[in-house]
């Protein structure tokens, strides 16, 4: 809100100041103007130091460092061009483009170190020679600060750089208004303790504490989906609460209940709608859900189980994957006249011959097979045979119920949720093993959008991938495929 104090309104500051300053002294604009200057520092110094003391609450450390004015140097010699296609896609470099496709070419530099967004960029302060503004003449991102038009063919405040009297290059200072910067403050202060670094944003911030309340208060399922919730940006219920409605904007989705509101992105799905009643950790959307498989049942949306090198004893290269569908049971009667049995399971080859070949050797050391354990009889007397086993198997399922009932919590994230901004994957897995309790095991079944790529046959044609690739192996784990690309 502007103006949100007597600093935002320096002929105020006047009569602050008595009766002499604001009636009787004659250079009333000049003390004007250095009311206003000294009421600008003022209010850069107050930022800093309310900036400085929430650092020390891990709740309201900031994401970014407001500064009122900084200065940028525009070198000519280090401008980049690109291209603005129609799509809002960009091409750097002078790279082949359709004439249809260019809106505008771009001029391109690096921006200053942590700076993450600005509302305009002038000539100076104060100054309104050059005034561009932030979404319409140029933009900030990933480091990078775009031009529509180049700053050096407008007014822009040019200084030649010379050596021995020629000029090897040109300088424009600029000067960028309300400006937000990233300090790591989340990860120097209370990030590292956890040892996630990642550019500041309040879904890393939210993270960080959820990690923090698992390591000081214990890991419960509770903080876990907190934790899983803050990691995809999909927001979970925070407390026992009552929906009050839930609405679409040009934002996305926004789920108001009697004691806090709840934002997901626009591909989202509500799972509550008004009046609905929700209790701590309780999915508001359906791309994230989190299943207890203590009695082995699997939800239909999960296409299957992928048993890394975690739930693996061996030598194994890979995962091996167990799809969530009824696959046909091979059987096979032995000279010694004892029945084999086997299903299909995705993975390398040499893999899958190595688990059957494991789940011999464990025959033979029990003395009971793995055919004796799909045996249809109650009490059989005879030793087992074709007849007397199913026809076809689940093998996600037979997981489930054989090996992950009891202490194993799955979380399926859908396409909506997959595209975070937190950029912490790899190290909050590393940092999920150390908060999952002894004996608990988290499957994450994450489903991922594929994009339609066009693939070069030499001549011969081309090939999308929706249409010309088949896929062979489908995994649950993070959603992982392998395709073959066939010609048709």
């Amino acid at each position: 809100m502007y103006p949100a104090d007597v600093l935002d309104q320096p002929r105020q500051l006047l009569g602050v100041l008595r009766s002499f300053w604001s009636d009787t002294f004659e250079d009333q604009l000049g003390l004007t103007a250095l009311l206003a200057a000294k009421a600008e520092l003022e209010k850069e110094n107050w930022r800093l130091l309310q900036y400085g003391l929430d650092r020390f609450d891990r709740f309201r450390v900031p994401t970014e460092l407001r500064r009122s004015w900084y200065p940028v140097e525009l070198k000519l010699s280090e401008k980049r061009r690109g291209v603005l296609l129609l799509d809002g896609s960009f091409q750097l470099g002078d790279g082949s483009a359709r004439l249809d496709q260019v809106d505008t070419r771009l001029s391109i530099w690096r921006a200053p170190p942590g700076v993450l967004a600005c509302g305009v960029v002038a000539s100076g302060v104060g100054r309104t020679e050059l005034a561009l503004v932030s979404g319409v003449d140029f933009w900030i991102d990933n480091g990078l600060i775009y031009f529509v038009d180049d700053p050096f063919d407008g007014p822009a405040p040019v200084e030649s750089l010379t050596r021995q009297g020629e000029e090897y290059d040109r300088r424009a200072l600029l000067w960028m208004g309300d400006v937000e910067f990233d300090r790591n403050s989340l990860y120097d202060c209370w990030g590292r303790a956890v040892g996630l670094k990642t550019p500041s944003t309040p879904r890393y911030r939210g993270l960080v504490n959820h990690s923090l309340d698992c390591v000081v208060g214990g890991t419960s399922e509770l903080s876990l989906r907190l934790a899983l919730s803050a990691l995809f940006g999909v927001p979970v219920a925070a407390r026992e609460e009552t929906v009050v409605e839930v609405v679409k904007d040009n934002r996305g989705w926004l789920v108001s209940t009697d004691s806090g509101l709840y934002r997901a992105e626009p591909a989202a799905t509500p799972v509550v709608e008004a009046g609905d009643r929700v209790l701590p950790g309780d999915p508001l959307f359906a791309d994230l859900a989190f299943y207890d498989l203590r009695d082995g049942t699997l939800p239909d949306e999960v296409l299957g189980l992928c048993l890394g090198r975690g739930l693996l004893f061996g030598r194994y290269r890979g995962e091996l994957v167990a799809a969530n569908r009824e696959e046909a049971l091979a059987v096979e009667v032995l000279p010694d006249g004892s029945t084999s049995v086997r299903f299909p399971l995705g993975g390398l080859p040499e893999d899958v011959e190595r688990f059957w070949a494991d789940v011999r050797a464990r025959e033979a050391e029990s003395g009971r097979t793995l055919a004796d354990a799909l045996d249809r009889r109650e009490s059989p007397t005879t030793p087992v045979d074709p007849t007397n086993l199913p026809p076809t198997v689940n093998p996600a399922e037979f997981f489930a119920r054989n090996f992950l009932y009891g202490s194993c919590l799955l979380v399926t994230v859908g396409t909506a949720a997959t595209r975070t901004d937190v950029g912490v994957e790899a190290a909050f897995s590393d940092l999920l093993r150390r908060l999952t309790p002894p004996g608990m095991l988290v499957l994450i079944a994450a489903h991922v959008s594929m994009a339609v790529e066009t693939v070069s046959l030499g001549g011969s044609g081309t090939l999308t991938s929706g249409d010309a690739c088949e896929p062979v192996r489908e995994t649950a784990y993070l959603g992982a495929m392998t395709y073959t690309i066939q010609a048709s």
